[in-house]
């Protein structure tokens, strides 16, 4: 009897536990099968990553699921969470658990043919490589087509009928009719890259492709190994900013060797960079620049009035933030052009702010209250690189637009605390301190920045010796950057394994 009621005791204690992990788990049921079945997670790992786990109470996958992504905990060494969402703003907005989208491209992928017949088309013989291939941010249709678009115009240009030239170009973006119209067969429309049309269109230019340069890390999604397993075609990461105060993006699986095999650098800094960061051997690194510097044309002494451009670069932690427009970072921002006495001094010598503000801290502005401050739309940036004369910036790489000429730039670390309590921010900027000694005119408080507003005007912006040595260290080359790259690439055409 009392063998009975004991296993009707353990039966029931059995049933409300399972009936409890059925209530924990039923939500996930079918994200945990996804998690276990993939192999990628390591549960050993992801407990030694978060110490504050105890592996005799908590399920990894179950924890990862329900709050550990959401928390940004690592669950894999060669996967970040917060890096994926911040390329597939999507994902935010539908809640998605990152690695669940990852876990699924990769098997959609793996059972899509195409992988396998573009990496047969890559190494294929029958064919003479004559075709060079270029993309810029093919996923973001809102991406204005400017570093490698850039050469294309250039190849096209010089009539090279012995080379064959195509751009892929996002069919959603504003500027792409009038590109295909003007450029005809070789724009390449993307809409998906499981489109029939598309991809029956880049297999066939596969056969044939001796070079792919790439902008922003796309060819990979586009051609999956198939150029990396080649024998034939040489992938290239032409950048789209020198990498000088962002190296925290350089890893070997992201603009890296593993992804790449070869890269363009600007300077003897960004190699250091690439090489130690990214383990790009030595030959693999080409001495260039960015090819849109040879659209710098300074007509900044052109014009009686004379312009300062504004242009920060936007805060990841602003992002999180209910309210952005009480941050330290906009205040600043606001104070400078608020500045009454540094107006009336730039009024006195026809000088004038232009700013290009990030459009999430826009419609915090009271435009109406700043008649003398000009605000930039997108594609007037373009146009103001050549008629400013002098940038003030925090960490963008268009400063070297501005040094490329020799034009003054003013480095206002304006949210300095902010930013380096910011892990991503700092994760990709991690050695700012170290970043200001190559630099100069490097400030902190709004009163440095008018001051030296003021020296700048009363110069006539011409940048001092000192400056200008710091400021050439910069560059291999500040001019013909399209023309010795096209001399690069003919005279290793050849050099096929």
């Amino acid at each position: 009897m009392f063998k009975y009621h004991l296993y009707k005791v353990l039966k029931i204690c059995h049933l409300i536990s399972k009936k409890k992990y059925q209530t924990l788990t039923a939500k996930y049921t079918k994200e945990y099968k996804i998690i276990a079945r993939s192999g990628l997670f390591d549960a050993k790992w992801y407990f030694q990553q978060n110490p504050d786990l105890d592996p005799a109470q908590v399920d990894p996958i179950e924890h990862y699921l329900k709050y550990g992504w959401q928390e940004n905990r690592k669950c894999i060494p060669d996967f970040d969470a917060e890096e994926y969402l911040k390329f597939r703003p999507e994902l935010t907005k539908l809640g998605m658990n990152p690695l669940i989208h990852m876990i699924c491209a990769k098997q959609k992928q793996k059972s899509s043919l195409l992988g396998p017949v573009l990496l047969w088309a890559a190494n294929c013989s029958w064919f003479k490589r004559d075709t060079i291939v270029m993309c810029d941010c093919v996923f973001e249709p809102k991406a204005m087509p400017l570093d490698n678009f850039t050469f294309f115009k250039y190849l096209i240009s010089t009539k090279n009928n012995d080379l064959k030239t195509y751009y892929i170009l996002n069919k959603k973006n504003e500027s792409y009719p009038q590109i295909k119209k003007e450029y005809k067969e070789h724009i390449i429309g993307f809409t998906s890259r499981y489109n029939p049309v598309f991809c029956l269109r880049i297999f066939f230019l596969t056969f044939k492709m001796r070079y792919v340069l790439d902008a922003f890390d796309v060819s990979k999604k586009i051609w999956r190994d198939a150029v990396l397993k080649s024998k034939y075609i040489d992938s290239i990461f032409t950048q789209h900013g020198i990498t000088f105060f962002k190296p925290g993006f350089i890893r070997p699986y992201v603009y890296g060797q593993e992804n790449f095999k070869k890269v363009t650098v600007s300077n003897d800094i960004e190699k250091e960079i690439f090489e130690q960061r990214g383990d790009f051997k030595p030959e693999n690194i080409i001495k260039s620049g960015l090819f849109r510097w040879d659209l710098i044309h300074d007509t900044s002494n052109e014009q009686e009035e004379k312009y300062i451009f504004i242009y920060f670069t936007h805060r990841f932690y602003l992002q999180k933030e209910e309210h952005p427009e009480d941050s330290v970072y906009f205040r600043n921002i606001c104070k400078l052009l608020e500045d009454r006495d540094l107006q009336e001094f730039m009024q006195q010598h026809h000088t004038k702010f232009t700013i290009a503000l990030h459009h999430t801290l826009l419609k915090y502005v009271d435009v109406n209250k700043m008649p003398n401050i000009n605000f930039l739309k997108e594609d007037e940036i373009g146009e103001m690189k050549n008629k400013a004369s002098m940038l003030i910036t925090d960490y963008s790489s268009m400063c070297f637009e501005f040094l490329l000429p020799g034009k003054p730039v003013i480095f206002y670390r304006l949210d300095e605390e902010e930013f380096k309590n910011s892990e991503l921010d700092c994760r990709y900027s991690p050695n700012i301190e170290e970043s200001d000694k190559l630099l100069f005119n490097v400030v902190r408080t709004q009163k440095e920045v008018s001051d030296m507003c003021c020296k700048y005007i009363l110069s006539e912006f011409k940048l001092d010796e000192a400056s200008q040595q710091k400021a050439d260290k910069f560059f291999y080359y500040k001019s013909d950057i399209c023309k010795r790259f096209l001399s690069y690439l003919k005279e290793h055409w050849e050099n096929i394994e």
